[in-house]
């Protein structure tokens, strides 16, 4: 299937000004679906490309303005389709056996009114990162009952602490966010915002593979038992969705 591309177009960031677009005549910009498309994007660009890819806009920096192709994972204005599906091949497919007995060993606690503490848990999920951060913890909050997950293979073995509910830490106000943009600008957030996701997120890879090595969560998600009990966003609603993928631009905070 052929890859979205539009050429020559306006490129602005959500703070930008539309009427003075910071990129008024993007080279290439192209709109993949898939793993695949983002590999034939890299193996046929011209040796004089230059590729940067962006979320929703969000950052305030020049980060994720290219030379000459932009790759967009979430369209800001939700014309292209995102790349923003739950992927199943690579968890539960690929885990080790060893690792997935030890989740299936450990019963995570029920998130309710009656427990003063967080519940947090190691529960792996693979999502593609244009999956916007209100998507995915809409997602979570629903619980991971699909027949192809991990919570579920976890349930046929005998534990079902793991289908959810599900959230993990972040601010109500990066829910318009991407995955992506919330990980790839956590390492300049974490001295401004804390909380964020990316935040959660070590620096160097060297600290992740430790982690992962050990067995410690990466990203943690907080375990939650009754739908609608949640635990960081306790007030949010499906409705929110299509009003926070709208919000309006508001002055940066002193």
């Amino acid at each position: 299937m052929a890859i979205d591309e539009v050429d020559g177009q306006n490129w602005t960031r959500k703070h930008d000004n539309p009427s003075f677009p910071v990129v008024s005549n993007a080279p290439r910009t192209l709109y993949p679906k898939s793993l695949e498309d983002l590999i034939h994007i890299c193996t046929n660009r011209a040796p004089s490309e230059r590729i940067h890819a962006a979320g929703s806009h969000w950052a305030l920096s020049e980060a994720a303005i290219s030379d000459s192709v932009f790759v967009e994972t979430h369209d800001p204005n939700n014309l292209h389709q995102a790349m923003g599906r739950t992927l199943y091949d690579v968890v539960p497919a690929c885990l080790n056996p060893h690792f997935v007995r030890m989740l299936r060993d450990v019963v995570m606690p029920e998130f309710d009114s009656k427990n003063v503490g967080e519940n947090e848990g190691l529960y792996p999920i693979h999502v593609e990162t244009g999956k916007r951060v209100y998507q995915l913890y809409a997602e979570l909050d629903h619980g991971d009952d699909d027949p192809r997950s991990l919570a579920t293979k976890l349930s046929n073995d005998g534990n079902k602490s793991y289908l959810g509910s599900w959230g993990f830490q972040t601010l109500g106000g990066s829910g318009g966010q991407t995955v992506f943009g919330a990980l790839t600008t956590g390492r300049r957030a974490r001295s401004v915002c804390t909380g964020r996701m990316g935040a959660e997120i070590p620096d160097r890879g060297s600290d992740v593979a430790t982690s992962m090595g050990a067995g410690n969560p990466i990203l943690c998600l907080s375990a939650r038992g009754a739908q609608n009990c949640l635990h960081h966003q306790c007030h949010r609603k499906p409705a929110h969705a299509t009003t926070q993928d709208r919000q309006e631009s508001r002055p940066f905070p002193q």
